[in-house]
């Protein structure tokens, strides 16, 4: 069985830094899914909300949903639904690795962007790869 459109859209997306439009995707995808995917799919939409605050500086925003999209994740194991898990979870901490362990009210974020934030670059990009 082939996955859900929706669902290869959003991982194109995603790849392509569309990370905005990747949830939009996942977003619809998540609505309609019931049972034991759709953690997963929330959780895909955490880390590509996630990757989206970071690109656009708000630290906070990312390192809040860096912890419920690893949380949402996790149970998972190291592959669900094609996707390596593991490879995606290390992509991400290395991403964010920098803001991880900085209180929350000394991260940039709505309000206050003038407080610490990283650059968003090519280094902090990372793929999600489809396996079926």
């Amino acid at each position: 069985m082939s996955p859900d459109p929706r669902f290869v859209k959003g991982i194109a997306l995603f790849n392509n830094e569309d990370f905005f439009e990747a949830h939009e995707a996942w977003e619809e995808l998540w609505h309609e899914t019931r049972g034991e995917a759709r953690d997963f799919i929330q959780g895909l939409i955490q880390v590509t909300s996630a990757m989206h605050h970071l690109q656009n500086g708000n630290m906070r925003g990312a390192r809040i949903l860096y912890g419920s999209g690893i949380e949402l994740l996790a149970k998972y194991g190291p592959a669900y639904g094609g996707v390596d898990l593991a490879g995606l979870r290390g992509a991400f901490k290395r991403a964010l690795m920098e803001i991880l362990d900085i209180p929350l009210d000394q991260l940039a974020g709505r309000g206050r962007p003038d407080l610490f934030k990283i650059p968003y670059g090519p280094e902090r990009n990372f793929k999600i790869d489809l396996h079926e």
